[in-house]
């Protein structure tokens, strides 16, 4: 999917934008390759947007599916706790 016109822009913008929303919690290169999977693996919908000419719409659903991922990650990396913090507490 990522060789018709217009989807590899949409998902290079779509891995940037979330990229920079979740600075620090995730990286661009990671989001590409989430991007690229979702959009390998959603045939039909990138199908239908591109032949609606809704490349827009396209960047929005790629950009809702990358947030939420990218959500989940950063508030699990929040709970997570350095090891030698919690050494320095038992010593």
């Amino acid at each position: 999917m990522l060789q018709v016109d217009g989807v590899p822009d949409v998902s290079r913008k779509a891995a940037a934008k979330v990229a920079y929303e979740f600075r620090g919690a995730t990286e661009y290169d990671d989001l590409h390759q989430d991007a690229a999977i979702l959009l390998a693996s959603h045939p039909d919908t990138v199908r239908d947007y591109v032949r609606r000419g809704k490349l827009g719409l396209l960047h929005h659903w790629l950009w809702c599916r990358l947030t939420n991922a990218a959500g989940r990650d950063a508030t699990s990396s929040n709970r997570t706790v350095p090891f030698d913090d919690v050494t320095s507490l038992v010593a």
